[in-house]
């Protein structure tokens, strides 16, 4: 079943709820948006209300139910879009998807990053057999967006179907589970109790193994043993967690990111990314330490606004590694 909320590099997926109703009801509005889709520019705020009463509390296969889901950037929290999913009665683990954005919205990835994401969950935590979609064949951005998340175009319904007020021609687009399309891992966040250590430390020795091969095999071992009695115990964690296991993790103390590491199978997954964006949204966090020999962890934090602002020659045990001092600095 889908847990939420849903985390993406950049946005989180939620039932659409109260809060969203200006920002849901002012993109509807917009007749460019609504010209392809099943609502008119005259939806309202009761519309709206409407809606989010009707929504289900979980979403079963089979039950003929849509839940709509709205897509908020994880930094501003503003509502970017929305996707839906709608469980069909007549097929059994059978789907059928869409997605509508905000106009300063378009153009970025949202639909890509946001959609796509839904998709891999729905296959992987869902159980879902088969996705669906349908798009008015005039709708060339839906139609890109739905080959690049590897739907097949399964056929087109010229002049098939009577909708507002002129025979329009509609597309179908599918994706089997079986078609062999990546998907990635659904996971969320959650905080940690003492008996995750063990598991951390078995995910912080894959990551390490992986990632920095430049400590010596003993100093890899000291510590990895002080982790579970001294260094987990002195920070506030969060969890990144898929199928009931820890995939990642970071650990946080007093403004600074005291460690994250990701079990290198999913790597590139926007684990890392969903943790760095917690801590720095839930825990205030403005500074990290790296070392200077793992380059790709110094572009990481580069590239999400991190600047170098110091060095040092040892690490903080004294230990042959160099040490560089970051700094969060906001966009200019």
């Amino acid at each position: 079943m889908l847990e939420f909320p849903l985390l993406t590099e950049r946005f989180a997926l939620t039932p659409l709820g109260s809060a969203d109703r200006v920002a849901f009801t002012a993109y509807r509005r917009d007749p460019d948006i609504a010209r392809f889709q099943s609502w008119s520019p005259d939806w309202s705020d009761a519309d709206t209300d409407a809606l989010i009463a009707d929504q289900p509390t979980e979403l079963r296969s089979q039950s003929g139910a849509w839940l709509q889901l709205a897509v908020h950037d994880r930094t501003t929290t503003r509502l970017v879009g929305d996707v839906a999913v709608h469980a069909l009665a007549d097929q059994p683990d059978t789907y059928e998807v869409g997605v509508t954005l905000a106009p300063s919205s378009q153009g970025v990835g949202a639909g890509l990053e946001a959609l796509g994401h839904l998709v891999d969950v729905l296959f992987r935590a869902q159980g879902a057999h088969r996705i669906t979609a349908s798009t008015d064949v005039r709708n060339a951005a839906a139609a890109r967006l739905f080959r690049r998340l590897g739907f097949r175009h399964e056929g087109r319904a010229v002049d098939a179907d009577w909708f507002k007020d002129e025979w329009t021609s509609l597309d179908t687009w599918a994706v089997l589970r079986d078609d062999g399309r990546p998907v990635a891992p659904a996971f969320r966040l959650r905080g940690a109790v003492e008996a995750d250590h063990d598991a951390l430390v078995a995910v912080w020795r894959r990551a390490v193994d992986a990632t920095h091969q430049f400590l010596a095999e003993r100093d890899r071992d000291a510590i990895e043993e002080l982790l579970p009695t001294q260094y987990l115990p002195a920070v506030t964690l969060i969890i990144a967690e898929a199928d009931s296991q820890p995939i990642g993790f970071a650990g946080v103390h007093d403004g600074a990111l005291e460690m994250l590491f990701v079990d290198p199978t999913h790597h590139g997954s926007g684990v890392g990314s969903a943790l760095l964006t917690a801590a720095v949204q839930d825990h205030a966090v403005t500074r990290v330490d790296v070392n200077e020999q793992n380059a790709a962890a110094a572009d990481f934090y580069a590239r999400r606004g991190f600047e170098v602002v110091g060095r040092s020659s040892v690490d903080d045990t004294g230990r042959p590694y160099p040490i560089l001092h970051l700094e969060l600095h906001p966009p200019r």
